[in-house]
């Protein structure tokens, strides 16, 4: 079972328990000790534990790329998207993400490893890290014919990048 990890920007109870109790995966809420700690020293403390960190923080890639090393376990970034310009709530999140799973039936058994995914109401963009710079390898619309077979070969190419299993264990 993949075990995913909020940060402090995401850090819901109601989120964290929503997916948990769907009995796909577990999800960790943000580490009480760590609170206010910086990007790059959370990044380096969640980072090596393994699980796939999910945030809504684009500083991240914008401002603290250099902390993400080229392996890591993963990087769900959930937004708005350019069209929706309101506020993105939890509520709003877990739209998103309901959307995306009901979609994307295999998310909970793909391998996030070394990908960045960027999750909005319209679209999926995947990234990976090379030579210290963010590197494009797919962006798919939910609309887009057979986007979820091409985002799981996309996963999974983003996971050999670490020479590590395509999917998860169940």
């Amino acid at each position: 079972m993949t075990t995913f990890q909020l940060d402090e920007c995401l850090n819901s109870k109601k989120l964290a328990l929503g997916c948990t109790q769907e009995g796909l995966c577990k999800v960790f809420r943000f580490p009480a000790e760590m609170k206010g700690l910086k990007d790059p020293e959370m990044l380096n403390s969640l980072l090596p534990k393994g699980n796939p960190l999910i945030t809504t923080d684009f500083a991240l890639l914008d401002e603290h790329l250099n902390a993400i090393p080229e392996s890591h376990p993963g990087i769900i970034l959930i937004a708005n998207s350019k069209s929706v310009p309101e506020t993105l709530t939890i509520k709003k999140v877990q739209a998103i993400l309901r959307k995306f799973k009901t979609q994307f039936s295999q998310w909970h058994q793909v391998s996030w490893q070394n990908s960045i995914v960027c999750i909005t109401q319209d679209a999926i963009n995947v990234l990976h890290i090379k030579a210290g710079h963010l590197k494009e390898d797919g962006y798919f619309t939910y609309q887009s014919v057979d986007w979820n077979k091409t985002l799981e070969d996309t996963l999974c190419q983003n996971a050999k990048r670490g020479q590590v299993s395509c999917f998860q264990a169940q």
